[in-house]
């Protein structure tokens, strides 16, 4: 229900939160459009799980505005709606031929064994995983651009020291 205290001012927000309560605030917005914006946002943050941030609002720590403003532009609708998606992972596999240390992929996959597994089958050598990382296809990219110099075709590179101490960063034991 969206009304203005007094008539005036701030729309209020009202929502009820399992285990927190009734949640009633000013909430910052100025129109009706800007209040359904604030409003949904919250709705997917109770949806996304992120109880301690509604708990603080309903505590009084924070104000709806406050809370929208500081992380609201990191933290939008978009985002939360992300989340309950499954989480990809940046990879890099290798291609071991018969002469040694073959290229290198770097992709995004949201389950790592499974890519793995499709690579191996389409591959006439065997591959293995260097390592990989929660990652987005934002970070994905800014790793192509980053070994660009060791680009072969598509997401292949070259085996170098730099790919190889990625890999460690991410866990991998092994020895090229």
């Amino acid at each position: 229900m969206a009304y203005r205290s007094n008539g005036r001012g701030s729309f209020i927000i009202e929502m009820r939160v399992k285990g927190i309560g009734n949640i009633r605030r000013a909430s910052g917005a100025k129109t009706h459009k800007e209040y359904e914006n604030r409003l949904d946002w919250l709705r997917n943050l109770r949806e996304a799980g992120q109880y301690e941030l509604l708990q603080k609002l309903h505590d009084g720590e924070v104000t709806v505005g406050e809370l929208y403003g500081s992380i609201g532009r990191g933290y939008r609708v978009a985002a939360i709606k992300r989340r309950k998606t499954p989480r990809s992972s940046i990879y890099l596999i290798q291609v071991i031929e018969p002469s040694g240390p073959g290229p290198i992929k770097i992709g995004l996959t949201s389950d790592v064994k499974i890519r793995l597994g499709n690579i191996a089958q389409s591959c006439p050598y065997p591959v293995r995983l260097l390592g990989s990382s929660p990652g987005i296809g934002v970070t994905e990219r800014s790793l192509h651009r980053r070994f660009e110099h060791l680009h072969i075709r598509g997401e292949w590179f070259r085996p170098a020291d730099e790919l190889y101490a990625l890999a460690r960063e991410w866990g991998w034991e092994g020895s090229v």
